[in-house]
C-alpha cells in the first residue's frame, strides 16, 4: 500500500511540474513575441495642419494664461537714496510696508528693476511698469512741523 501512495504522489508532482513548465513557456513566448509583432506593424502618423493664428491678437491672452501672469499689487510709499544702494518703501498686496532693493522679487512674476527719486521701475510678467513716487507734503516755513505730518 505504501508503494501505491508513493507512486501517486510522484505522479501528481510530475504533472504539477509539467503544468508549471507549460504555463511558464506560454507566457515566456507571449511576452517575447509581442514586441516583435508590434515593431513589425507599420505606423503611420498623421500630422495635423497648424491653424492660422494671429500672434498679435493672441498675445494678451497668452500673457494672461501664462504661469507668471499673476498681477502683484504694489504701492510706493517712498524711496531712500544715499551713499549705499537705493531702497524703496513698498506695500506688496496690501501687506505692511517693507524696504526693497533693486533686483528683489516682490511676487511670483514681479521684480523690482530700478529705483529713482521720481519713480520705481518694476518688471511684471516680463513687461516694464513704472510707479510714481508720491510727493512729500510741503514743510512749513516757520520751522515747526505739525504732529499730523510727523505721523504720516
Amino acid at each position: 500500500m505504501d508503494g501505491r501512495r508513493w507512486d501517486r504522489n510522484r505522479t501528481l508532482t510530475l504533472l504539477a511540474a509539467m503544468l508549471l513548465l507549460a504555463v511558464a513557456g506560454y507566457w515566456g513566448m507571449a511576452l517575447f513575441m509581442a514586441p516583435a509583432r508590434v515593431a513589425a506593424a507599420p505606423v503611420q502618423v498623421a500630422v495635423p495642419a497648424a491653424p492660422a493664428v494671429d500672434n498679435a491678437a493672441s498675445a494678451p491672452l497668452v500673457r494672461l494664461l501664462s504661469p507668471g501672469a499673476v498681477q502683484t499689487d504694489v504701492s510706493v510709499l517712498g524711496v531712500m537714496a544715499g551713499q549705499q544702494a537705493p531702497l524703496a518703501l513698498l506695500s506688496v498686496d496690501g501687506a505692511p510696508a517693507q524696504a526693497y532693493a533693486p533686483g528683489q522679487r516682490l511676487g511670483p512674476s514681479t521684480v523690482l528693476a530700478a529705483i529713482s527719486a521720481s519713480a520705481v521701475e518694476l518688471q511684471q510678467a516680463g513687461q516694464p511698469r513704472s510707479l510714481p513716487v508720491p510727493e512729500l507734503p510741503p514743510l512749513p516755513t516757520d520751522g515747526i512741523v505739525p504732529a499730523a505730518l510727523g505721523r504720516h
